[in-house]
């Protein structure tokens, strides 16, 4: 009935396609390598709608409190003032960081922590209002040694979005800061195992949470499992097409 493909990436496509030979529902980890060549992405949502089962993406931050929290914040603040078309300047910043270099035997060594990153954009994204934010992203890469220190800023819709992922920092942190004008909202995680996550206005922090870092996978495939029983019942899980489309743009992709 289901089907959780968590290889790596270049066996993505192939085992989707055997899930959904057997009509089953089909949860894929981060497909951020091309697969153009083999069909893509929106061929195998087609062959799923035609023996009627689901294929998504597994985006797991979408599912953290950090994430959450933004999304609810945004919302009322789009409510109190009005602003639903984004007027002035509205500035996000997303980081992630990595503690102790490359995971050994990682696919995302050869592109750095860049590839763990698509995570947050993604989180933020859903958080704003979904991929209708959209447009062009330009990319730099520094490299030191053989470790990646991606910095991308760009454009969605008109959002400005500066994106910093580092694996040379000492301590695992990731977190977002939203603002514009006087307003403000940020939250930012830190540690392993459990993290601690702070929340703060343009006042200052507002309340920390403790949270098991492992938790928001357990809620994803809660999610996934009840969107088993009823595929039409709606989700924050987004289709694996959305986000090979958002690695394109991030520059994972070429």
């Amino acid at each position: 009935q289901a089907v959780v493909i968590a290889t790596p990436p270049e066996f993505h496509y192939e085992y989707a396609v055997k899930g959904l030979a057997l009509k089953a529902h089909v949860l894929v980890e981060k497909p951020v390598r091309p697969i153009i060549a083999l069909g893509g992405w929106k061929v195998l949502e087609a062959q799923a709608a035609g023996v009627q089962v689901s294929v998504w993406a597994a985006m797991n931050m979408r599912f953290h409190p950090g994430p959450e929290w933004l999304k609810r914040g945004w919302q009322a603040h789009q409510e109190s003032s009005g602003v639903h078309d984004f007027e002035g300047t509205l500035v996000a910043r997303v980081w992630y960081s990595y503690k102790g270099g490359h995971r050994p035997g990682s696919p995302d060594a050869a592109l750095g922590p860049i590839l763990s990153s698509i995570h947050d954009l993604d989180a933020l994204l859903w958080a704003m209002g979904g991929h209708r934010l959209y447009s062009t992203l330009q990319s730099s890469t520094a490299r030191i040694g053989e470790k990646v220190l991606p910095r991308l800023a760009g454009c969605f819709g008109d959002v400005l979005v500066v994106l910093d992922a580092d694996w040379t920092a000492h301590t695992r942190s990731r977190g977002v800061r939203l603002s514009a004008d006087d307003w403000e909202l940020r939250w930012e995680a830190t540690g392993a195992g459990t993290e601690q996550i702070v929340f703060s206005d343009a006042n200052g922090p507002k309340s920390m949470l403790t949270h098991p870092i492992n938790d928001m996978y357990v809620r994803m495939m809660a999610e996934f499992f009840a969107l088993c029983r009823d595929p039409g019942m709606e989700s924050r899980l987004p289709k694996p097409s959305e986000v090979q489309d958002l690695a394109e743009r991030m520059g994972v992709i070429r």
